[in-house]
């Protein structure tokens, strides 16, 4: 049974006479934004952006998808009980616990919104273990330095952040689509969500800061089984080309690499100028064959695009123990290709042979959405997360925060 996508419909009519198409660029056409998306498949619609709306009041608004709509409903939530307190300025010092007292204690109140007094009671207890959840901070009752600086960073600095988040939060489709695959590149996860409910996530690996993985939404249209690896032309030239005039043909046998010319035919490797190549004075194409070693692994997930991102499997499995996994040249590495083979096909593909570059349709083509958020709706407040790609700044400048 073939499942629903968010496909074109009648009422996204404006949406879907501009929709991305596959050679896109990474700017949607609906009018410049702070913060966008690269639309990557023709089938999923372009929202409008807040600004073409308001150059253009009459064009057909599409609704919120329910991302959007849980992110606004925190969001009032979050301003209904932190937005209206005094901004003074706290003094840090020692830690303060049930029982304290004096003229901090008297301004921690104050800043909090309880009334007045020097004692540090229960309720300001309370009120302390509050706003720790709201804020993602480790819980307790008690007042310490970073709750201090976090305090006197000032309630629009945190709602300065999470009305950049619900900005890019609009950004994803109205429908998302019944099944999707979401990559939160601040987690560093892979989140396998059906019906609005996640059933299976993974670790993944991203482009390193220098590479950044773009934000962008497509559509999983099939596998390639035992791919080959085309090497990123900085790696041809920094690893490749210098080990090949270290070590010399048993290195290109070992790991399997084979120097391309440019009608992709396999070139003789004493025909290739290896010195100029690891100089950076000449370009040469590598590839991988498929194998143990292969930097792609068993297989990877397309979702074409003209950005040349896909998900793949990795024979690098240390990577996943690591906290922050940002190592790859902007594509998307996977923890457990099997489990998300199996989600996406109902069973795990298996290749016919040792035929290189096998391809296998998926029978139902799943939405995937790579996204970059740093304030995540949470039971008690928000997820306050880490900008690893130090995006807010210039994005929170030009919103005049």
């Amino acid at each position: 049974m073939s499942r629903r996508l968010p496909f074109l419909s009648l009422a996204a009519s404006l949406a879907a006479s501009l929709a991305v198409s596959a050679s896109a660029q990474p700017v949607s056409p609906l009018g410049a934004s702070v913060v966008d998306m690269h639309y990557a498949d023709a089938e999923l619609v372009v929202p409008p952006t807040e600004e073409f709306l308001k150059i253009f009041p009459s064009a057909t608004r599409l609704p919120d998808n329910v991302l959007t709509v849980e992110m606004e409903a925190a969001a009032a939530r979050f301003e209904s009980e932190w937005g209206g307190l005094p901004q003074i300025a706290l003094s840090e010092g020692s830690r303060l616990n049930v029982g304290a007292s004096g003229p901090r204690v008297a301004n921690l109140r104050v800043r909090l919104g309880l009334a007045p007094g020097s004692q540090f009671d229960a309720e300001l207890g309370s009120r302390i273990a509050a706003y720790r959840a709201a804020h993602d901070l480790a819980g307790g009752t008690h007042a310490d330095n970073r709750l201090i600086a976090s305090l006197n960073r000032g309630h629009n600095y945190y709602r300065s952040l999470i009305d950049l988040n619900l900005k890019r939060f609009k950004r994803l489709p109205s429908d998302l689509g019944e099944r999707y695959a979401l990559v939160d590149l601040t987690t560093q996860t892979l989140k396998m969500v059906e019906n609005g409910q996640t059933v299976d996530s993974m670790k993944v690996v991203i482009g390193k800061p220098s590479t950044q993985t773009p934000v962008m939404a497509g559509i999983l249209r099939y596998s390639v089984l035992n791919p080959y690896w085309n090497v990123p032309f900085d790696l041809a030239q920094s690893s490749v080309a210098r080990k090949y005039l270290a070590q010399g043909r048993p290195y290109l046998k070992r790991t399997g690499f084979q120097v391309l010319d440019d009608s992709g035919a396999v070139m003789d490797p004493a025909s290739v100028d290896w010195r100029g190549a690891a100089a950076g004075q000449t370009q040469i194409t590598v590839r991988q064959l498929p194998g143990p070693g292969n930097g792609m692994g068993a297989i990877k997930f397309m979702f074409p695009n003209a950005l040349g991102i896909y998900l793949h499997d990795t024979p690098s499995r240390a990577l996943f123990d690591k906290q922050q996994r940002m190592f790859s040249a902007g594509c998307i590495r996977v923890e457990d290709h099997a489990r998300l083979s199996t989600w996406l096909y109902g069973e795990r593909p298996r290749a016919i042979g040792s035929a290189p570059e096998q391809r296998v349709d998926i029978p139902d083509p799943v939405p995937v959405y790579v996204a970059y958020f740093t304030a995540v709706p949470t039971a008690d407040g928000f997820d306050f997360r880490e900008d690893i790609y130090s995006r807010d700044a210039p994005r929170l400048a030009m919103m005049g925060n």
